[in-house]
C-alpha cells in the first residue's frame, strides 16, 4: 500500500468440540453460539442458519463469516490490490529516487528480499492458524494474551489511520483528475462519499465480487502502465538506458546513506502484501492458500514495480533522478512526452483505478478486524460488531459502523484541511507518515511469535532457519526500517505532534491490555471466541494456549 503523497475452529466446530476443550478454558453462555447448516449463499430458513442460545430465531443475522468461498485468485488479489503496485508508480517512487537517485530498482530488490523474510512468517503460522484477526491470533498463540491484544490493538491503529488515509488519496487524486481532464471542480469530499458507500454496499453482498472487480480493474491499469513503461524503455527515455540502476553503484547513485533510506520508503510500499491473511476464515483451503497468496503477491508486485521504477527514471533520464519528485503527477507528464495527450487520461484513469482498489483492500481488511473484535465478547456493546447478514454472511454491522465512522473523519479533515486538494493532500501526507508504524511493531512481534510457537507447540516441525535464522533476520530488518523513520531525519512540526497523537493512541491500547490482564480468563475467552470461527487442526479440535 503506497503510503508517501506527490504512500477459525471452522469445519468440524460442533457440540461435541466442546467436549475436547481443556477444562481450564471457559465457553461463555452470554454469546451466541453458532452452528452452520448449509454454506448456501442465500436463502434457507433462518433458523437453519442461526440458533441462538437465547432463542431469538427470528433474528436475520448471525455471527459467522461465510466459509470456504474464496480461492487464491482471490486471496492473490487481495494483497496485490493492498500493495497497490501501480500506486507506488504514482506517488512513491519519486520519495526513493530523492535519497537513492538512478538506483531506485535495486532498492525494490532489497526490500523485496525483507518482505519474503516477513512472508515466511505469516506462511508458517497459516499452517496453523487461521483467522480474520490473523495477528491478533499469531501473536496470542506465541507471546501470550498481553502482547496478543497489544498486537491487536496496534492493528486496529494502524489500519485504522491507513484506511482515512486511502479515502483521502482516492478522492485527492479523483478530483484533480476531474479539474485537469475536465476542468470540473468537484470537491473531494464528493468523491470520498462516493467511494464510502459504494465500497460498503460491495461488502454487504460479499467480498467475493468485491476482490473480483479489483482483480479486474488491477489487469487494466497494469497493461496500461505496461504500454507506457515498454515504450519508455524502447525509446531509451531521456538519456538512454541504464543498467546501473539495478545495481548499488553508479555515477547517479544515492550512496550507501541514500540506499538506505531509499529501503525504508521501498519496504512501506509493500505494505498491503499481509492483507491475504485476514481472509483465512473465507478461504478454501486456507493452509495452503493464504501462503502462496502472502508469497506470491509479493513476488508479482516486486517484479512489476521494479520494472515499472525502472521505466520511470529512464523516463526522466537518470541523471535527473533526484530531482524526480519535483515533477507533478510524473506518470502524466510521461505519457504525454512519450505517446500523447490521449494517453495521459488513461493513465489517469488508471490512477483512479489503482486508487479505488488500495481503498477497497483496506476497508475490507478494517471491517474483518472490526468483526473480530465483536467476537472477542469484551462487552456487549462491542459483540454487537459481530453480527453478520444471514443471506450474504458478510460483517454487516462492521461494514455500517466503519462506513459511519469514515464518514465522521472525513468531515472532520474537511473541515481542518478544507475542501480543496491542496489541503487534502496534506492531511494524506500526515496520516501516511503515522499510519505504518504500527504495522512496522505488528510485523516485529508476529516475527518473535513465530519462534516461540513453532518451537513450543509443534516442535516437531521446528526448523532452526525458517523458525529462528529467517524471522530474527525479519524482525531486525524492520527494527532498522522503524529507526530509519527517525534517524537521520528527525521528526519536526508538525509530523512531530501528528506522532504525539499516535504515541498517545498506542499507548492508551499497552494500559488497557495491562488492565484486562488482571481480569483472570479475559485474554483466553477473547482468543477462544475468536478462533471458534477460523482455526483448523488436522484431526482433533484447537485447543486454545495462552501462557
Amino acid at each position: 500500500m503506497p503510503l508517501l503523497s506527490p504512500i477459525a475452529i471452522d469445519a468440524n466446530y460442533d457440540d461435541n468440540n466442546i467436549d475436547n476443550i481443556d477444562n481450564n478454558h471457559i465457553i461463555p453462555t452470554n454469546n451466541d453460539m453458532i452452528i452452520n447448516n448449509n454454506n448456501s449463499d442465500s436463502g434457507g430458513d433462518v433458523n437453519n442458519d442461526i440458533i441462538n442460545n437465547k432463542g431469538d430465531d427470528d433474528v436475520a443475522i448471525n455471527n459467522e463469516l461465510k466459509k470456504n468461498t474464496l480461492s487464491l485468485t482471490h486471496c492473490l488479489a487481495m494483497s496485490i490490490s493492498g500493495i497497490g503496485p501501480t500506486c507506488g508508480l504514482y506517488f512513491v517512487v519519486g520519495q526513493i529516487a530523492k535519497v537513492a537517485g538512478a538506483n531506485v530498482p535495486f532498492t525494490l530488490i532489497l526490500a523485496t528480499i525483507c518482505c519474503l523474510s516477513m512472508a515466511s512468517t505469516i506462511s508458517t503460522f497459516g499452517n496453523y492458524i487461521y483467522s480474520s484477526a490473523s495477528f491478533y491470533c499469531y501473536v496470542s498463540e506465541g507471546l501470550g494474551g498481553t502482547m496478543g491484544f497489544i498486537t491487536g490493538w496496534f492493528m486496529l491503529v494502524g489500519y485504522g489511520i491507513l484506511t482515512v488515509q486511502t479515502v483521502i488519496q482516492f478522492s485527492s487524486w479523483t478530483s484533480d483528475v476531474f479539474m485537469n481532464d475536465l476542468s470540473a471542480d468537484v470537491p473531494w469530499v464528493v468523491f470520498a462519499a462516493i467511494v464510502l458507500v459504494l465500497i460498503g454496499s460491495l461488502a454487504y453482498i460479499g467480498i467475493n465480487p468485491a476482490l473480483k472487480i479489483s482483480l479486474v480493474l488491477v489487469c487494466c491499469e497494469t497493461v496500461i502502465l505496461l504500454v507506457l513503461t515498454v515504450i519508455i524503455v524502447a525509446k531509451g527515455g531521456a538519456e538512454g538506458n541504464y543498467p546501473l540502476a539495478f545495481t548499488p553503484v553508479g555515477k547517479y547513485s544515492g550512496g550507501f546513506g541514500g540506499l538506505s533510506t531509499g529501503l525504508v520508503f521501498s519496504i512501506l510500499v509493500f505494505v498491503g502484501f499481509e492483507s491475504a491473511a485476514i481472509l483465512g476464515a473465507e478461504t478454501k483451503n486456507p493452509r495452503r492458500t493464504i501462503p502462496q497468496a502472502v508469497v506470491g503477491s509479493v513476488l508479482i508486485t516486486s517484479t512489476w514495480m521494479t520494472w515499472g521504477m525502472y521505466a520511470v527514471i529512464i523516463a526522466v533520464g537518470p541523471s535527473n533522478a533526484f530531482t524526480l519528485y519535483e515533477i507533478n503527477s510524473p506518470m502524466h507528464v510521461f505519457a504525454k512526452k512519450y505517446i500523447g495527450q490521449w494517453f495521459a487520461y488513461l493513465i489517469d484513469i488508471a490512477g483512479i483505478s489503482t486508487t479505488f482498489n488500495v481503498c477497497t483492500v483496506s476497508f475490507n481488511n478494517m471491517y474483518r478486524i472490526l468483526y473480530s473484535l465483536g467476537k472477542a465478547d469484551m462487552h456487549p456493546s462491542f459483540n454487537l460488531l459481530a453480527k453478520t447478514s444471514v443471506r450474504f454472511k458478510t460483517p454487516l454491522a462492521s461494514i455500517i459502523f466503519f462506513t459511519i465512522a469514515q464518514a465522521v473523519f472525513v468531515i472532520i479533515i474537511a473541515a481542518c484541511f478544507g475542501l480543496k486538494t491542496t489541503g487534502s493532500w496534506k492531511a494524506y501526507g500526515y496520516l501516511s507518515y503515522i499510519g505504518t508504524l504500527p504495522l512496522i511493531f505488528v510485523f516485529i512481534f508476529t516475527n518473535i511469535a513465530v519462534i516461540f510457537y513453532v518451537k513450543n507447540k509443534h516442535p516437531q516441525d521446528f526448523h532452526r532457519f525458517y523458525h529462528l535464522a529467517l524471522p530474527i533476520f525479519s524482525g531486525l530488518l524492520f527494527v532498522i526500517v522503524l529507526f530509519g523513520n527517525f534517524y537521520p531525519d528527525y521528526p519536526t512540526p508538525p509530523n512531530s505532534y501528528w506522532l504525539i497523537f499516535l504515541g498517545v493512541a498506542m499507548l492508551a491500547g499497552i494500559i488497557l491490555a495491562l488492565v484486562l490482564r488482571s481480569k483472570k480468563g479475559m485474554f483466553e475467552n477473547m482468543l477462544l471466541m475468536i478462533q471458534s470461527g477460523g482455526e483448523e487442526t488436522n484431526s482433533e479440535p484447537k485447543h486454545v494456549h495462552i501462557q
